[in-house]
């Protein structure tokens, strides 16, 4: 019986429930996403991740106490998996605004207009997703900077509306100090990442203590009642 309602459990999960809660996720919290493709796919994998601990631990361990520690430690791999690639994503996007800005300089030092400038950059994921859009170059570029919400980015626009009407010493010593300025955001960003990273690997620590805790104690305090 047992076995049944796990069958009916997981078909219902792959059918319906999967989705849904794939949807709730993202529409709460990460519906202005950039790269919302591949945030979408981290979160459905981890949901499986997740699913097969709970269905392991229900087939594994008849203890209740067991079970629960199972999907505690289920959503809390969610969670790691989850904050992980959103970490990754702003990193990645931070790396590409930087190229952007490096090479804005390069291509400005040579005089060039920033509407050619943006027509000779190639490989970048921020300018191959603004060659795609319909409209004026900035009006794309703000409607880029609205979902990936990046100060840097921000900047970078200001400075390019601004080039025609500043002479280029002051527009290059700006965008000197713009890139300054990322590469210190993506320090942070990067920083950021490996202290979460540090305290995710605490957690199964924290679990492997409190199960041999219980391991050791829950005999004991069977007998006493």
């Amino acid at each position: 019986m047992k076995i049944i309602v796990i069958i009916i459990g997981i078909l219902l999960y792959q059918k319906y429930i999967k989705n849904m809660i794939v949807g709730v996720i993202v529409n709460y919290y990460f519906l202005n996403y950039y790269f919302l493709e591949k945030i979408i796919f981290t979160i459905s994998s981890s949901l499986d991740v997740f699913i097969i601990v709970i269905v392991m631990s229900l087939f594994l361990f008849n203890n209740t106490f067991y079970i629960v520690l199972s999907i505690v430690a289920g959503v809390a791999l969610l969670y790691a998996s989850i904050n992980n690639a959103v970490d990754n994503h702003r990193i990645i996007i931070k790396e590409s605004i930087i190229h952007l800005i490096i090479e804005y300089y390069y291509y400005l030092l040579l005089g060039n207009h920033y509407e050619v400038i943006f027509n000779q950059i190639q490989g970048n994921l921020l300018v191959d997703w603004i060659h795609k859009e319909n409209g004026g170059l900035i009006s794309k570029l703000e409607k880029l900077s609205h979902t990936i919400n990046d100060q840097s980015f921000n900047y970078l626009i200001i400075i390019i509306q601004k080039t025609e009407f500043y002479n280029s010493e002051s527009i290059l010593l700006e965008v000197e100090y713009l890139i300054n300025d990322a590469m210190k955001e993506l320090y942070d960003l990067r920083s950021e990442k490996a202290e979460k990273t540090n305290e995710t690997l605490l957690l199964p620590m924290a679990i492997h203590l409190i199960n041999m805790i219980m391991m050791i104690v829950f005999p004991y305090m069977t007998n006493l009642f």
